[in-house]
């Protein structure tokens, strides 16, 4: 069975793998929105312990791309069976992944600036207290401004960079920290 991988992301990906029942691990540089034929000829064992080796990580059969509907961000790699994975399903997918990793960074920079805010109106009631000077942090305007991108900055994809904020009130508190799944590192 011949197996295609393509990388539907902007950075280059080092595909490694092990055939079942060999120790040696195998190394492919796929670069970015490209693909490549791996070079062995899979038996349908070897090819069911592939994906169990990278499904965890969304490697996905390029078939189901169109179907599909990502709710975090993956590693932007799928693979087709006999026939080169197509440049609208590369594309498909990448686009997918991009508003899924926007989404969440979105989320992120609300999240840091509500941090902020908590952090900054903790700070000056503790200072308003040492000091003894009364001072109504709710009431007060604090404004970070972001620079502007120059005109004609993109990104990779074509779109104009990035330029957002948020306003906060100080009548919210961030979320707690999504927990995080895997192994910690020993130190």
């Amino acid at each position: 069975m011949i197996i295609y991988v393509a990388n539907a992301s902007l950075q280059n990906h080092m595909f490694f793998y092990r055939i079942k029942g060999q120790n040696k691990m195998i190394q492919l540089d796929i670069r970015s929105m490209s693909q490549t034929r791996l070079p062995n000829d899979f038996s349908d064992d070897d090819f069911k312990s592939l994906i169990e080796q990278k499904q965890e990580y969304g490697f996905y059969n390029a078939e189901h791309i169109g179907s599909l509907s990502l709710t975090k961000p993956v590693s932007g790699l799928c693979y087709s069976i006999g026939k080169p994975v197509s440049a609208f399903k590369i594309d498909a997918l990448f686009r997918a992944n991009h508003a899924v990793i926007n989404d969440q960074g979105r989320q992120l920079r609300q999240e840091a600036a509500i941090a902020s805010n908590n952090s900054l109106e903790r700070t000056m009631t503790e200072k308003a207290q040492e000091t003894q000077i009364p001072i109504d942090v709710k009431n007060l305007d604090i404004v970070i401004e972001e620079k502007e991108p120059h005109k004609g900055e993109y990104d990779r994809s074509g779109k104009a960079l990035l330029n957002e904020g948020f306003r906060t009130d100080g009548q919210h508190t961030p979320a707690p920290p999504a927990p995080r799944r895997g192994k910690r590192k020993a130190a």
